[in-house]
């Protein structure tokens, strides 16, 4: 596939994403129910109830506490549950335990050889905050990364898999049945039984991205992408049997999963061992390639871990009860991996993004503080003025209103400020380092010593694959004829030269060009930044200068100015006696 085909298909997929997202926010706020004492994992103790396997296939067993809500319904516990009294839609919502608000659910029990269906009402289930907002902000802030990754890094073979891969982990996981409904359970049965394949395909989507670095890999290296792959086939595989069976009755998997086998080979191990991948890598890299790797990597591994931090309580007892703190961790752990993944694209400079998100970012900044202080302020103001006329409320949101309008400058300094310092610390450092060096390089004596320290420090802190230091012997190269001209940094692919490299930076001195520093692509594939640039042409300028001076023909014109230096010192001396002895003379 071409860049543009490629990054049209991953916009397109940010998109559904995001129209995805938006959905399920409506539904987990609105049209989510459940049946007040069945709804098991997220439930309370006493509160929820176990369908357990029996020897029949599609026939449960339900056991729950003396005071759970189904007592009162008429439902005992012990009593069996026939799923196959009921149509393919009912048997997937009992299935799943969830139902669109205002649908009816029947239990067919199983009581002293005599079946009934027992008629239970659903009712509006209060999704918790963290759960709303907090899990759903972190996917959002995933799908959002991922589009910048898609608009400017759609050429990058690296920067495709990882947005791919935040797109599909997406995706995959709002696709569960605990975060997608619908008024048609077909709809939702078809989706939720292939949203494993997506979801767990877009885990192992990591050990492809650890197979692009340091080629040729070795063969633990492939071994384990090959486990990752097959881990995530078998995962995919086992949850669609689990709703295809039931659907179809054909395969009542439940057996299956009250196991701590199949909750491993489903649920953990396709999110392990992508991280092997990454320990198996890890050791092959050096350099800038190893940071980038550890900074694009680490925050998908803190990913990995917290979605399987709230499995591990039904590893062993497949009805277990998940404490309400593991899930508070998890979804404030897919809240901060975005955040990590945030810092690593921005102050590490990860991919070229820096520029396109900062200002994303801080118009957002703006926005949630501006809004959230109109909302916090005007709260309180409507308490302190609760009696006052809808007049004088207007009057009091209008005044806010323009006090937060006229503050917009202030808080937009404010906060890109503070974004700046902690997303761009280390691009300005990199930036101070080379604009130090230029001021420093005309006190460096010896012209070997100021080439080799120029070189360390482009390509220390510009991140330089290469660097050239060329003095003006091809005078008439159409590169060094530029240069000379107009005296500005030069992209060497506009210009059909013998230099080689990304861009060449004028080294300049009394009024005349003296060569030129050139530099190759970056190690971590980024462009040169503008502010970068501009730090760069100021080093090349001090070296040009400090080179005058200690350049083999420059070494006569500078005892030439350290004479004539001298001789004004002298003249200085002279004039000030002979200014002390007029005045003592007078």
């Amino acid at each position: 596939m071409s860049t543009r085909s490629w990054r049209r298909l991953l916009l397109a997929l940010c998109a559904i994403g995001l129209l995805q997202l938006g959905t399920t926010v409506w539904t987990q706020g609105w049209k989510f129910a459940a049946v007040p004492g069945l709804v098991a994992n997220i439930g309370l103790p006493g509160q929820s109830a176990s369908l357990d396997p029996t020897a029949t296939p599609f026939v449960r067993r339900i056991a729950f506490a003396p005071s759970n809500p189904l007592a009162r319904d008429g439902v005992q516990s012990g009593d069996l549950i026939d799923f196959r009294g009921l149509p393919s839609a009912q048997r997937y919502r009992l299935e799943t335990q969830w139902w669109w608000v205002g649908e009816r659910a029947e239990l067919p029990v199983i009581r002293n050889g005599v079946t009934r269906k027992i008629a239970l009402m659903p009712k509006q289930y209060p999704f918790p905050f963290e759960w709303i907002v907090v899990g759903n902000t972190g996917l959002a802030w995933l799908l959002f990364f991922a589009g910048i990754i898609a608009a400017r890094r759609s050429d990058s073979p690296e920067a495709r898999v990882l947005a791919l891969l935040l797109i599909l982990f997406e995706i995959g996981l709002t696709f569960q049945e605990q975060n997608w409904i619908s008024p048609w359970p077909e709809v939702d049965a078809a989706l939720n039984a292939f949203s494993w394949f997506v979801f767990a395909g877009g885990i192992s989507l990591l050990a492809t991205y650890t197979m692009l670095f340091a080629q040729p890999a070795s063969w633990p290296r492939r071994v384990a992408a090959a486990l990752s792959y097959a881990s995530a086939a078998v995962a995919g595989t086992m949850y669609f049997l689990q709703f295809a069976g039931m659907w179809t009755l054909t395969l009542d998997t439940a057996p299956w999963y009250t196991g701590w086998l199949t909750q491993i080979l489903v649920y953990v191990i396709p999110a392990l061992v992508p991280l092997a991948c990454v320990a198996f890598t890890l050791p092959a890299l050096r350099g800038a390639e190893r940071d980038r790797f550890i900074w694009s990597t680490a925050p998908l591994a803190f990913l990995y871990l917290m979605i399987t931090l709230p499995l591990l309580p039904t590893l062993f007892d497949a009805d277990a009860i998940v404490p309400q703190w593991v899930q508070y961790i998890s979804n404030f752990g897919i809240f901060l991996a975005p955040l990590g993944l945030t810092y690593s694209l921005l102050n590490r400079r990860v991919l070229d993004l820096g520029f396109a998100i900062n200002r994303a970012v801080v118009f957002s900044g703006v926005s949630v503080v501006i809004v959230g202080i109109f909302v916090l302020v005007e709260w309180v103001l409507s308490e302190w003025f609760r009696s006052a006329s809808h007049t004088t409320d207007l009057a009091i949101n209008a005044g806010l209103a323009l006090v937060l309008g006229l503050s917009v400058r202030g808080i937009h300094y404010r906060v890109d400020r503070v974004l700046d310092t902690v997303f761009f610390r280390k691009r300005h450092e990199d930036e101070h380092a080379l604009r130090t060096f230029a001021h420093e390089a005309a006190y460096i004596t010896d012209a070997a010593t100021l080439v080799d320290r120029a070189k360390d420090a482009l390509q220390d802190h510009a991140d330089a694959s290469f660097v050239d230091i060329v003095l003006d012997d091809h005078i008439n190269d159409p590169a060094m004829v530029a240069m000379r001209a107009w005296r500005k940094v030069l992209d060497l692919h506009t210009v059909r030269t013998a230099l080689q490299g990304e861009f060449a930076y004028p080294m300049v001195a009394r009024g005349r060009l003296l060569g030129a520093i050139v530099l190759g692509p970056k190690r971590s594939g980024e462009s040169y930044a503008p502010d970068e640039s501009a730090a760069i042409l100021q080093l090349a300028h001090g070296v040009g200068g400090a080179l005058d001076v200690l350049s083999v023909k420059g070494e006569e014109g500078r005892d030439r100015v350290l004479e004539a230096i001298a001789a004004l010192a002298e003249q200085m001396r002279e004039l000030r006696a002979a200014l002390t002895d007029g005045v003592r003379a007078g």
